[in-house]
């Protein structure tokens, strides 16, 4: 059995019925553990983020010991690695301020030139300004989550699958009672007690049924919202 690479997880994404991971190794390099499904969608089941013990480890800020196999590329999904039969182990949860060091230095300016080119499918930025949050729940029960940013000149909006930050939206909405809610950022920090400093985007596999202006049919999505600290409520890992 090869030996398991330490992995920092930077993103737990939802990805279709799955999920999806998003990791830096130890030479920071982006790393997505996944397998491929019967209809050869590549995502991960929720039991794959569990160890040995059954307990969820696999979380953002977590480091963890994973035993991968082969690189997997595809298409602009560079950073694609099988997963092996052994279980993730949990080593440590990196300090909040550790974490948003490193999220500092990894962060990147050029969100145009990333999305619009080729070869890889996951980067870091800083936002310039967080315009406005939204979650919505519509008749299927099913929740939409949205931030809108100005990076550079540019104003962005785009969807969030980040499943701590969905889970933030379902508690919010459930508090106030209501299937919508728009925040911009000091709203947002009296009522949920954090700020948006780093975004996670991630390019998806290829969606040939509509195409995005700047990342043509590889559609982007915010995958990780780091925050000044953690998003409280825990994730219903039953309701993604």
């Amino acid at each position: 059995m090869p030996p398991a690479s330490r992995l920092l997880v930077l993103a737990v994404t939802r990805l279709s019925d799955g999920v999806c991971a998003a990791c830096l190794n130890e030479q920071c390099k982006w790393v997505r553990p996944t397998r491929e499904n019967a209809s050869g969608w590549r995502q991960l089941t929720v039991d794959d983020l569990k160890d040995s013990a059954g307990r969820i480890v696999v979380k953002v800020g977590n480091v963890v010991r994973w035993t991968l196999g082969p690189p997997a590329p595809r298409d602009v999904h560079s950073e694609d690695v099988f997963v092996g039969a052994a279980r993730p182990q949990f080593e440590k949860t990196l300090p909040r301020p550790q974490l948003l060091q490193l999220c500092n230095r990894l962060c990147e300016n050029d969100m145009e030139g990333f999305l619009s080119g080729s070869g890889r499918s996951l980067a870091l930025f800083r936002p310039g300004r967080v315009i406005r949050v939204t979650f919505r729940r519509n008749d299927a029960e099913k929740l939409s989550a949205r931030i809108r940013f100005r990076h550079g000149c540019d104003v962005v909006d785009l969807s969030v699958t980040d499943l701590a930050w969905r889970a933030l939206g379902r508690s919010l909405l459930r508090q106030r009672g209501t299937d919508e809610l728009s925040f911009r950022p000091a709203p947002l920090r009296r009522c949920a007690g954090l700020s948006i400093l780093y975004l996670a985007v991630g390019r998806g596999q290829p969606f040939r049924k509509a195409r995005h202006p700047l990342a043509g049919e590889y559609y982007p999505f915010i995958v990780s919202v780091l925050t000044d600290r953690a998003a409280g409520p825990p994730i219903d890992y039953a309701d993604l």
